[in-house]
């Protein structure tokens, strides 16, 4: 009985972890800081920022998610963010322009 018990505690423990956002991978890739255009909140955990001319879609970690959905569209923002090895960019941090 113990033993059937450990098992469901590892897959469970295992199943909330998988939907973690931590990855050593970006903690190691360089952060890259560029003034910008906040266009909108592409869903929960996506925005959309013009950079550079092009618009690119950006993770947002859950602590800056209300942050996000809370600018107004068309904000021209200075935004902090790493590239991770898929081509994925993740937020670490956003300030408008009015805040810089």
């Amino acid at each position: 009985m113990k033993s059937v018990i450990s098992v469901i505690l590892l897959i469970f423990t295992a199943w909330l972890l998988s939907g973690c956002e931590y990855t050593a991978e970006a903690d190691s890739a360089p952060s890259f800081t560029q003034e910008g255009t906040f266009i909108k909140a592409s869903g929960n955990d996506t925005i959309a920022v013009k950079i550079d001319g092009e618009r690119q879609e950006v993770k947002v970690p859950f602590s800056k998610r209300f942050e996000c959905q809370s600018l107004p569209e068309h904000t021209a923002v200075q935004i902090t963010y790493k590239k991770e090895s898929n081509g994925q960019l993740r937020l670490e941090k956003l300030k408008r322009e009015t805040d810089m």
